[in-house]
């Protein structure tokens, strides 16, 4: 007796465990997405909170101030050219034209004090936060008391 007469050789185009094999590849590809949805999950980190409401108050008027050209020194005392451009915001009750008698002094007042910077004040976020808040300062201690906030509006360097 003969081996393919027994049925004991496989016989070409069948193939064993069809059935088996289709159960792997179903097995496989559910843990694939499990793991890849774990994945996700873990890495967009734990869920957020919404965010809070935060009550702001609505800005007063605001005044915009002529460009202010000045000459300010790096590191190595090389001049460079400074545009600044800014824009006064009033305290919400803050009269506009109240605001206006000051406008000459505060002119001066942020002139000489952008005078006196180095490129370096104005060259990162931080020395733009600073500079605001040493201007407000300055606007006020010339009698501009309803200037609640300074607003960088254009700043050019060379």
């Amino acid at each position: 007796m003969s081996a393919e007469k027994a049925g004991s050789a496989p016989t070409p185009g069948k193939k064993k465990g069809g059935a088996a094999a289709l159960v792997g590849i179903v097995v496989t590809a559910l843990l694939s997405g499990g793991a890849a949805f774990a994945g996700v999950k873990v890495a967009s980190g734990p869920a957020r909170a919404e965010p809070k409401a935060v009550h702001v108050e609505p800005p007063g008027p605001t005044v915009t101030m002529e460009p202010f050209i000045a000459t300010v020194l790096d590191g190595e005392r090389r001049p460079h050219a400074l545009k600044l451009t800014l824009a006064i915001e009033l305290k919400h009750d803050g009269k506009e034209e109240e605001f206006k008698a000051f406008i000459p002094r505060a002119r001066d007042a942020v002139l000489t004090h952008v005078r006196g910077l180095a490129l370096e004040d104005v060259a990162s976020t931080a020395g733009i936060e600073d500079l605001r808040k040493a201007l407000l300062d300055r606007v006020h201690a010339v009698g501009a008391q309803s200037a609640d906030h300074i607003l960088v509006t254009d700043l050019i360097t060379q």
